[in-house]
């Protein structure tokens, strides 16, 4: 009996190892006809080009997969990148300010040093200064938070080039946004992002219109104009 139970148990193991295998080959099968591994790959691919917009194109912040609300669609469009960074007015105006602060606390020390002290001279000097300092702090709060731009990145991890049905889809739910009561994010800047390039309209059609485009190759991202 006892032989019986562990011949039971051997059997028993291995049918339930095969029959593992078996369902493991069958959700793969299923993830691969129902676009669950190419997601996953587009999903990489977006990734990549998140880094690369903070490493390379000065961005401080990219992030995947926002939704965005659109004037004709109610669902909104799911946009692939949204990324952000200070505009070169709010990166100037940022400098100026730490530049002011930084010199208004020496020159204010070297003022009272060298001053006559009396208590009129020390409130205009105390006012001044704190005038200044809060006039700074302002400046600071808009360059850090209504100075900042915004880039949509549309990517195509496919095997093919993109069409120019494509750029138009992308320039119109752009366009659609924008024409949207969304008050959130000011996008001054257009990505398309192809694997394997563009149809040579669609290039002409994205250039046209102000689309960067990028391809990927060898793993690294490059600029096309042409």
């Amino acid at each position: 009996m006892t032989v019986f139970f562990k011949c039971f148990t051997v059997w028993l193991n291995l049918y339930l190892y095969e029959t593992d295998k078996t369902m493991t080959e069958i959700r793969r099968t299923i993830r691969k006809h129902t676009g669950v591994m190419s997601h996953n790959k587009g999903k990489t691919f977006e990734e990549a080009f998140c880094k690369f917009m903070t490493t390379d194109l000065g961005y401080s912040k990219a992030y995947t997969g926002h939704n965005m609300p659109s004037r004709v669609n109610p669902r909104g469009i799911k946009l692939d990148i949204v990324a952000k960074r200070k505009s070169k007015a709010g990166e100037l105006i940022y400098k100026i300010t730490i530049g002011v602060i930084l010199l208004i606390i020496p020159i204010g020390l070297v003022c009272y040093l060298v001053m006559p002290k009396t208590d009129e001279n020390t409130f205009i000097l105390l006012f001044t200064i704190g005038l200044i300092l809060v006039l700074s702090g302002l400046a600071l709060i808009i360059a850090t938070n209504y100075t900042i731009e915004y880039a949509w990145v549309e990517c195509k991890n496919w095997k093919d080039k993109v069409p120019i049905k494509e750029v138009e889809k992308m320039l119109f739910e752009f366009n659609s946004h924008n024409h949207s009561k969304d008050k959130r994010f000011v996008f001054r800047h257009k990505y398309f992002v192809s694997a394997n390039g563009f149809v040579d309209n669609a290039l002409t059609y994205a250039i046209d219109n102000k689309i960067m485009c990028y391809i990927c190759n060898d793993n690294k991202f490059e600029f096309v104009d042409w």
